[in-house]
């Protein structure tokens, strides 16, 4: 279980530095199995679950980002994808 300590600082916080948290927070719903459970069509090529969708919209959201073309910055960035996919 991962604990989060909050301290007041006066440095400044990266735009994704509270994706840990918000990844830490969506797992506590289920989301993941919720949304997965969801049929879809499935289309030639590969894959992409519900959840990964949702929480990749998720994490744009929490920077501020309101539409999901931004992803593509963070395509290769393995720290959005380990803290909040």
């Amino acid at each position: 279980m991962q604990k989060f300590i909050f301290v007041q600082s006066d440095e400044e916080i990266m735009p994704i530095g509270g994706l840990p948290l918000a990844g830490a927070l969506l797992d506590k719903t289920n989301l993941n199995e919720r949304l997965n459970k969801i049929p879809v069509a499935i289309l030639k090529g590969t894959r992409i679950s519900n959840s990964d969708i949702a929480r990749s919209y998720l994490g744009l959201l929490c920077q501020g980002k309101n539409d999901f073309q931004y992803i593509e910055e963070f395509r290769d960035d393995p720290f959005f994808k380990g803290h909040l996919i």
